[in-house]
């Protein structure tokens, strides 16, 4: 049977960076709740099921997520995982998942290692948590050293008995190589077998470093299948600078991205045409690229809790189309000889992306993987 990870996002508490950013007592609730419809049948704002608002430093709803995505075959979480030059944030839901050990689940971390800023309103310039990637020993220990009691934990997931490590956006880290060989070498010194990196594919290009260094690469959905030319959803200018940017130095990316936010605006795209352009180059090989493709879905994509009317939409999927796409994905899956399929998102519900019951269509999308899993 292939193995379902879902994407676990853990900003649903309250932390002071956020409330000095965003106003006291700030969780991705307030941006949900406040969410409007910006044209005729937009699905917002979305509502959980039961208004399970939950809070996420509490440690029944963690639990109460554990056996609901068990329930419905779920076979483990992806936590982002925030650490900025020794700093935590949002690490309190991973650490209450840790210290229950009766929380049969397996899980992995994915490190969400991007500058925070509030380019939600346009303002790419006001910076929440800055992530500067300084290529020092001493912070990559420190770092090393919080992530290895989750990777000798008896849950985590492993490939040929070594932890996966996830980097959201390996491109930018400074020194990357010698950060990737450090932790090989301090994970051995653990008496661990290494560590097996994968690294998140968002755009069309990939570096050489990546495919070098890289066990694995996690085609992250719908952004690698929209940033792609087979999409053909965007202009081609769009699609030139997004695919390249990830190459420039940080100065620059951060100059392309105030202009894009500046020139932004509501778009409304085919759901149909993106997940055929996922289904169809699911496990394609990557010129140059020997080491092994994990692939990705998408429940849904709506940004406007975030964005507003300058939000991304892609049109509505419903639950029997999900099903739908999710049965010949796990076609593909079969075919690769891959045992892992991610899912985005267990729960992230700024972005649409949520597995989560809601008021509209309650248990449904869970209950198409159910099925589609024979459970």
């Amino acid at each position: 049977m292939k193995k379902i990870i879902a994407v676990y996002y853990p900003q649903f508490h309250t932390i002071k960076e956020n409330d000095n950013a965003w106003g006291d007592g700030f969780t991705d609730w307030t941006r949900v709740k406040a969410s409007k419809s910006q044209f005729k049948n937009h699905y917002q704002p979305r509502e959980p099921l039961n208004n399970n608002y939950y809070d996420l430093s509490d440690p029944k709803s963690i639990s109460e997520q554990v056996k609901l995505a068990q329930k419905y075959g779920i076979y483990g979480f992806c936590f982002y995982h925030y650490w900025f030059d020794g700093k935590l944030l949002l690490e309190k839901p991973l650490e209450l998942f840790l210290e229950n050990k009766t929380l049969e689940m397996p899980f992995c971390l994915s490190w969400a290692n991007e500058t925070w800023t509030k380019r939600w309103v346009g303002d790419a310039k006001s910076i929440i948590q800055k992530q500067t990637h300084i290529p020092d020993k001493e912070i990559w220990k420190k770092h090393f050293e919080y992530l290895i009691p989750f990777f000798k934990d008896n849950r985590y997931i492993r490939i040929n008995n070594k932890p996966i490590f996830i980097f959201y956006q390996p491109g930018i880290i400074n020194n990357l190589t010698e950060l990737l060989d450090y932790w090989q070498e301090l994970a051995i010194a653990e008496g661990l077998p290494g560590i097996y990196y994968i690294a998140t594919k968002r755009q069309k290009g990939i570096s050489k470093t990546i495919k070098n260094e890289f066990n694995g690469i996690m085609k992250y959905q719908p952004q690698e299948a929209y940033n792609s030319n087979d999409f053909g959803g965007r202009s081609i200018l769009s699609r030139v600078i997004t695919n390249i940017s990830f190459a420039f130095p940080e100065r620059i990316r951060d100059h392309i991205a105030k202009i894009k936010d500046k020139t932004r605006k509501l778009n409304l795209f085919d759901s149909k045409k993106l997940w055929n352009t996922i289904i169809n180059n699911a496990y394609k090989p990557i010129p140059n690229y020997s080491g092994d493709i994990f692939e990705s879905i998408y429940v849904n994509w709506d940004n406007s809790p975030r964005y507003g009317n300058k939000a991304n939409v892609f049109s509505l999927v419903k639950p029997v189309e999900f099903e739908s796409y999710l049965n010949k994905m796990l076609d593909k899956t079969e075919e690769s000889n891959m045992d892992y399929l991610f899912v985005n998102a267990w729960n992230e519900w700024a972005e649409g992306a949520y597995l989560e019951p809601d008021k509209k269509f309650e248990y449904q999308y869970l209950e198409a993987i159910q099925r589609n899993l024979n459970i």
